[in-house]
């Protein structure tokens, strides 16, 4: 993995906890393969040790409840790129595998930065790279590293989770490589969006409003010819939507405009045909 930059660098020095975190990334893989080659290393299953070690203090600033600010607010930036050096290794995936889970499936997840998005991608790559694409994405929709809800949990709570669901979901395939979760379409990811759409509640919209997010992702990232048959799915959404936007939430509405010229930008030969319908 890439270190950190010359401009990082200078953000860090501010910050004893942030410069040591950046300079990790630069010096603990190649710390780690010598510890590797080293006899007392392997007797004591070497560089998955030192990292078991390392990963709870590397996590400690992406875990915290609220970005830090003023000098401290290097380090969540600084961590998640150690982290990105730590999954360059194979011996370290027992490490750092269930943290990584963890921090994926929190709610707080998403208040991460823009300028952490790609470091981030790169690391829920990694993680879904160690099962098959399909069995990542059923692992994902399983929910079984999401927080768990409340036994009192209302119904603007359970709307809330199955939207973040969603979004996860959305950030899988955003971070995957093109085409790279095609084999999860049908069965899984296109019955999901479908079963999301028919969501009943208040807050309906909230969920609904992921879906067509979700479905912005799959254009981007996954080739046309899969995709057929989600169209008529997503015709038929934004064609209820903007048959009463009246009667619709602004947040949805919004949703469907985006979705809609995202279709239209990049999928003009597959969508454009059905332009006038929205005129």
């Amino acid at each position: 993995a890439r270190g950190a930059s010359a401009l990082e660098w200078a953000a860090c020095m501010a910050d004893p906890c942030a410069l040591l975190l950046c300079l990790l990334c630069s010096k603990l893989l190649p710390l780690l393969h010598m510890l590797h080659g080293h006899r007392l290393a392997k007797r004591a299953d070497g560089v998955a040790d030192v990292v078991a070690e390392i990963v709870p203090l590397v996590l400690l600033p992406l875990e915290q409840p609220s970005p830090p600010h003023g000098a401290a607010r290097m380090r969540p930036r600084m961590a998640l790129r150690l982290l990105c050096a730590l999954i360059e290794d194979k011996s370290t995936v027992r490490a750092w595998r269930k943290p990584v889970s963890r921090l994926f499936g929190a709610s707080r997840f998403f208040e991460m930065s823009g300028g952490m998005l790609q470091l981030w991608a790169r690391v829920i790559n990694a993680l879904s790279s160690l099962e098959t694409p399909k069995g990542a994405v059923a692992a994902l929709l399983s929910g079984r590293d999401a927080e768990a809800l409340s036994l009192f949990a209302g119904k603007q709570a359970e709307a809330t989770s199955a939207a973040l669901l969603l979004k996860r979901l959305s950030f899988l395939l955003y971070a995957g490589e093109r085409d790279q979760y095609v084999g999860a379409l049908q069965g899984l990811i296109f019955e999901k969006l479908v079963s999301s759409l028919k969501y009943s509640s208040t807050y309906a919209h909230v969920v609904q409003a992921e879906v067509l997010f979700c479905v912005r992702v799959l254009a981007i990232r996954v080739s046309p010819r899969h995709l057929h048959a989600l169209w008529p799915i997503a015709l038929a959404e934004l064609k209820r939507i903007f048959a009463q936007p009246d009667e619709i939430l602004p947040s949805l509405v919004l949703a469907a405009f985006l979705l809609l010229d995202t279709l239209l930008t990049f999928l003009p030969d597959e969508f454009g045909f059905s332009a006038w319908m929205f005129v």
